[in-house]
């Protein structure tokens, strides 16, 4: 019985543990994400690839239309339960003309 309880002790222990690791887990990546939308917000339109890497970093991926008329930036948010991560579109002077935080 008391190896019964004590297993049981454990059990309830290590049930918690888990909980809250999912909790910390789940909340860090949302502050991560909630700081990248803030950061994201202050890209305007008509600012270079310079100054959008200066305020985001490094993007994911860079993909270009097949026209060659513009380009984006993609970036991996952290912002939990988005279908579609954020991107920046430039136009061939390398100005933004276009940004897109996702759904």
């Amino acid at each position: 019985m008391k190896l019964f309880l004590r297993i049981i002790k454990i059990s309830v222990g290590l049930l918690v543990l888990l909980v809250a690791g999912i909790w910390i887990t789940f909340n860090i990546a949302n502050i991560k994400g909630y700081q990248f939308e803030k950061s994201f917000n202050k890209v305007r339109t008509g600012m270079n690839s310079k100054q959008v890497t200066d305020i985001l970093g490094k993007p994911a991926q860079i993909t270009y239309s097949d026209d060659s008329l513009t380009f984006d930036y993609w970036y991996s948010s952290g912002i939990i339960l988005k279908s579609t991560e954020p991107s920046v579109t430039f136009d061939t002077t390398n100005m933004v003309i276009k940004k897109w935080l996702g759904d």
